[in-house]
């Protein structure tokens, strides 16, 4: 067989053994980090969550359904001259506590991707052998570092908080995918 064959012949199985599940996109966001979280892919993910409460959530919806079916039947329209509360408007958002760390520490808020508490020598440490490395290949960079730092490295460099600048020839640390949080 011929690859335009073989491959026709994939889509094919696909289409007839596998089905497409849309989903919008804030609830794809979630799932996908949910499924890393795990440490397995979306589909399989789906798969699993559907094993375990597929059934459970089935019988939920059916019963949360009929439910609102009862109460939609007994309900009285409002009167005509209902006001609605007044709302107050605030002019600043509350902002995320954040905690400081003790002296001598820093804390890197990587938003979504985690909080991680180093010492202060290392992160300087860290910034300064990535900054200062001129290899292309990450491992260079990592036989630079500590061993205690590798990892937080390789989660930087995952998520392209770390990256290999080929105009600029070295690496470097994107700062506006982080921030620094120091003691006061």
């Amino acid at each position: 067989m011929k690859g335009s064959a073989i491959s026709k012949a994939v889509s094919r199985y696909i289409s007839r053994h596998y089905r497409k599940i849309y989903v919008r996109k804030d609830y794809h966001d979630k799932i996908r980090n949910a499924a890393h979280r795990v440490g397995c892919t979306i589909q399989e993910f789906v798969h699993k969550l559907f094993d375990r409460y597929g059934e459970r959530l089935v019988e939920e919806l059916l019963a949360e359904r009929s439910k609102s079916a009862q109460v939609t039947m007994h309900v009285e329209a409002p009167p005509r001259r209902v006001e609605a509360p007044k709302v107050v408007a605030t002019t600043q958002a509350p902002k995320p506590r954040v905690e400081a760390p003790e002296p001598g520490f820093v804390v890197i808020d990587m938003r979504m991707l985690g909080r991680f508490k180093v010492r202060e020598e290392d992160w300087a440490l860290l910034t300064g052998v990535v900054e200062s490395t001129r290899e292309y290949v990450s491992e260079g960079v990592i036989k630079r570092l500590p061993a205690h730092l590798h990892w937080l490295f390789r989660h930087m460099w995952k998520w392209a908080i770390v990256k290999y600048n080929v105009r600029a020839g070295k690496w470097m640390v994107d700062y506006s995918k982080l921030r620094v949080i120091r003691a006061r």
